[in-house]
């Protein structure tokens, strides 16, 4: 297990998801995998039973299109939503719907046979080794509570990775995992993926005011493995979350468990789990919050490449009295950490900064924790991110 990899008393480790993990979801006719014809596809959205007193198909349908926006740029592929249908009707479970061209038929259903399930997707008749038709089905309002939105929108921190907010169930990360299964890919094993069971990361915020989700380097490489195409991206992202690989001997697609990682803390050595509560342990500190200028704080984030080409990055801390980055005004650590190299894929670190001068904080302030990442891209394009850490410093 992941847990135990790499703990040596440094001021570095960095694993990296397997490079080609990415697993297609195959058949015993089609043990090599089965796909659509096409990368274009269509999506039609049964309303029919939503469910809830108040039917809210207008927050349904944006949130599928904020999910298709961000499946759309993943670039490099002719994977692409090519265009949205809104029908009243309920969706059929029963029979096909007999396409001939790649279409996803999404829509409501008030059980699943699996007691566990809340959504689920069926691909449809095969030729070849490939299909034109699948669908996703969904519990309804009435079985299930879904919020449409995002955490921003709900005073929610979104680099805390949460996928429930009062109750609910965020819709967004759970239809792009079923999105992803539409289009041929099985749950993963063994890499960080959208397709693990557990917290799904959330991108931060644009102007339209909710938080994202994106297929990650594993879903991105398989699109454009299996739907090959053209187009090229240039971006990064960071996240605070890792995953523990399937317990050996599980059937082949057990997903993995994706699991938040532990808050900055003090600490002579790394914590054993990258998953317990503070990333620092052992010494005089012990996992300490407090921090003063010069000590030494240990902190783990997961980096990510999406870009069409590899990236060559440096990494950055920043202390900062709230969760958005101002470099202007905010302290930065003296150290910087640097990566070569870095193809499309995902990759977990585990970094020793030194705590700037906090001469302009009164004792007991509490501070974010903020990673930045910016290089370039080896034809030449600029790539950046910020991320806050799960948990706060105080100033000691």
């Amino acid at each position: 297990m992941l847990a135990g990899v790499g703990l040596a008393v440094v001021a570095t480790i960095m694993v990296a998801a397997p490079a080609q993990a990415f697993h297609r979801a195959t058949t015993t006719a089609c043990p090599g995998g089965i796909q659509f014809s096409g990368g274009s596809v269509r999506v039609v959205l049964h309303t029919g039973g939503i469910g809830g007193a108040l039917p809210p198909t207008s927050a349904f349908s944006a949130a599928v299109e904020r999910v298709h926006a961000q499946f759309n740029d993943v670039r490099g592929t002719t994977a692409t939503i090519s265009g949205l249908t809104v029908d009243p009707s309920t969706l059929n479970t029963t029979t096909w719907y007999g396409d001939t061209t790649p279409t996803i038929h999404v829509g409501f259903v008030s059980s699943f046979a699996d007691p566990n399930a809340i959504m689920g997707t069926n691909r449809g008749p095969q030729t070849s080794c490939t299909y034109n038709e699948a669908r996703i089905r969904i519990l309804d309002n009435n079985v299930w509570g879904w919020d449409y939105g995002s955490p921003t929108g709900n005073n929610q921190g979104y680099y805390n990775e949460d996928r429930r907010f009062n109750g609910n169930t965020y819709f967004v990360p759970s239809y792009l995992h079923e999105l992803l299964h539409a289009f041929g890919l099985a749950h993963a094993t063994d890499t960080y993926s959208f397709l693990n069971y557990g917290p799904h990361p959330w991108t931060r915020g644009t102007t339209s005011g909710f938080d994202e989700v994106r297929p990650l380097p594993d879903e991105v490489r398989a699109l454009r493995d299996l739907y090959p195409g053209t187009g090229t991206r240039a971006e990064v992202g960071l996240f605070n979350t890792w995953f523990e690989p399937a317990p050996a001997g599980s059937a082949p697609d057990t997903p993995a468990d994706q699991t938040r990682l532990c808050s900055p803390s003090l600490g002579s050595d790394y914590s054993a789990s990258y998953f317990d509560p503070t990333c620092g342990v052992d010494g005089t500190a012990n996992g300490s919050t407090v921090v003063c200028a010069n000590d030494r704080l240990r902190v783990r984030f997961t980096f990510v490449n999406y870009s069409t080409s590899d990236v060559d990055l440096t990494e950055r801390m920043y202390l900062s009295t709230d969760d958005v980055l101002q470099t202007g005004t905010d302290v930065q650590s003296a150290d910087t950490f640097s990566e070569t190299g870095i193809i499309t894929n995902a990759n977990h670190v585990g970094r020793r900064f030194t705590v700037p001068s906090l001469a302009g904080f009164a004792s007991g302030t509490q501070l974010y924790v903020i990673i930045q990442t910016s290089g370039t891209t080896t034809t030449g394009a600029a790539v950046s991110d910020w991320r806050p850490l799960i948990g706060t410093v105080t100033v000691c």
